[in-house]
């Protein structure tokens, strides 16, 4: 069975001041999310969260990618997957990379 699938672009950005170092003590990173092709509509759209179904640039600030995800509203349940500078999840049935 394939999943609905949402491909963003997942950027980060290292280069931040001394204070924006992390808690955990290791580097914070600037990660932002930029949606690729059109806005999806129908029942593609309706099943994703209402947060990403509009989604075209959200940024925040943390110190891995799965803060990020937790950030738009995901509970990751299954681990993050890195090939390269992309990552990837199933959450609640729909592929994000």
């Amino acid at each position: 069975m394939k999943l609905p699938s949402l491909r963003v672009k997942l950027h980060s950005a290292m280069q931040l001041k001394q204070s924006q170092i992390s808690v955990a003590g290791g580097p914070a990173s600037r990660w932002w999310v930029l949606q690729e092709g059109v806005p999806m509509r129908g029942k593609a759209a309706q099943d994703l969260a209402a947060n990403v179904r509009q989604l075209s640039r959200v940024a925040c600030q943390g110190v891995d990618p799965k803060a990020f995800w937790h950030a738009l509203g995901f509970t990751i349940a299954h681990e993050l997957i890195r090939q390269g500078r992309t990552f990837s999840l199933i959450q609640a049935d729909h592929a994000i990379e």
